[in-house]
């Protein structure tokens, strides 16, 4: 059984009824994760700090998470300052410049339509035939080439994506996660030794966030 979720841009996916109830349930309770934490004198350096350990495919999330944020930082900046290049004048799709915001805005937003498109299209559909790139270049010009491969990178994260959210180990470890979070503070020992015990011998990779303060 299946949860079908439609997504405001057109996909489908389908998800777990666990996955989606793991943040609206009650957190799971376990003796073994009282039992580490009272034995446990680490902590964290600052009280708001997280921790959390996860699998290869969260780390190779966040590592796809990271290209996918740089590209559209690209995507952005080349939306707001194409207009003002006078050598691309004539190979770029031509808008009202009377207000540079308005435009670069638009330009960034017609360019987000056509990534919805690569998931409309089963991701890869948009880019079929060379469409994709030429409509990306007549939108940001030539130097938009490292978005030429988008649909690639999203087919890589959409794939990752199912792959977490089905992946039991994952589970257990955000059920430690939630139990450490329910409790107040994060004892980085006994996180530790209950996911390298949950993990069964598969490589984990720990994640700390540290909110900086503006």
């Amino acid at each position: 059984i299946y949860v079908v979720v439609l997504l405001g841009f057109g996909a489908t996916c389908y998800l777990r009824p666990a996955t989606v109830l793991c943040s609206i349930l009650p957190v799971e309770k376990s003796a073994y994760t009282r039992q580490l934490r009272d034995e446990d004198r680490t902590k964290l350096a600052r009280p708001g700090d997280q921790l959390l350990i996860g699998t290869q495919g969260l780390y190779l999330f966040f590592r796809l998470h990271q290209i996918l944020v740089h590209r559209l930082n690209i995507a952005m900046k080349l939306a707001f300052s194409v207009g003002d290049d006078q050598s691309l004048t004539t190979m770029v799709e031509q808008m009202d410049n009377s207000n540079p915001k308005s435009t670069g805005r638009r330009r960034y937003e017609s360019y987000l339509s056509l990534v919805y498109g690569l998931f409309e299209g089963g991701v890869g559909g948009a880019a079929e035939g060379g469409k994709y790139e030429d409509r990306v270049r007549s939108l940001l010009g030539h130097g938009a080439y490292e978005l030429a491969t988008m649909d690639k990178l999203i087919a890589h994260i959409w794939k990752n994506l199912q792959s977490v959210a089905q992946d039991e180990t994952m589970w257990n470890l955000v059920q430690i996660y939630r139990r450490h979070m329910d409790a107040g503070s994060f004892q980085p020992e006994a996180f530790r030794q209950e996911a390298a015990y949950m993990s069964d011998g598969e490589t984990m990779y720990a994640f700390q966030h540290c909110p900086v303060s503006g």
